[in-house]
């Protein structure tokens, strides 16, 4: 077990007395009430608020952006806070995994090889998510893998990295040696 936020207030005692106490640690998803645990612990126990989700905040803007002087652009700005448990880039790329899986059911109704991701902010997570922006061709890929790729509709590396590894296996006229250079590509951009 680590402890993250090794600061937290616990208790304020004298100087000269000694704090012993026992602590129950659980798994769980989201937040619970205190409420809904004075059941599951023992009388002699003080049931807390359990928060097991590391992200603490999230806000998201639409903004308008300009492009080829057509002001009819906009892009989503995602503010992330953690509690340090995971960064607030994975925390995103965990979420955006998350959400194309359960929305993938909709590929055969739905072209996402459309979807582009432009983010212009000169922080750590501008790069990151650039890396996703690039366009396969650009990757140096041999003929017959870019072929497969550019006919399967996927277009830019967000739309690969997105897709489970069934998912990329199953793409017409890709091989094995094909999904190896793939993979060594993704592992130079750091996916």
């Amino acid at each position: 077990i680590e402890v993250i936020n090794k600061d937290q207030h616990l208790a304020t005692i004298n100087s000269d007395c000694t704090l012993n106490f026992s602590i129950i640690i659980q798994r769980g998803i989201g937040y619970v009430p205190s409420e809904d645990l004075r059941e599951l612990v023992p009388a002699d126990f003080i049931p807390v608020d359990a928060f097991f989700t590391p992200v603490k905040k999230v806000v998201y803007d639409i903004e308008k952006i300009l492009v080829e002087d057509n002001p009819n652009y906009e892009k989503a700005v995602f503010t992330v806070e953690t509690d340090g448990q995971i960064s607030p880039i994975d925390a995103f790329k965990e979420a955006v995994t998350t959400m194309y899986n359960q929305m993938s059911v909709f590929n055969k109704v739905f072209d996402l090889a459309e979807v582009k991701l432009v983010e212009n902010s000169g922080t750590e997570s501008a790069v990151d998510l650039q890396d996703l922006i690039v366009k396969i061709e650009d990757l140096n890929l041999s003929a017959r893998s870019f072929n497969s790729l550019d006919r399967a509709g996927i277009k830019f590396v967000g739309d690969l990295a997105l897709m489970s590894e069934v998912e990329v296996k199953s793409i017409k006229n890709l091989g094995k040696k094909s999904l190896e250079e793939i993979a060594d590509k993704f592992s130079e951009i750091g996916y």
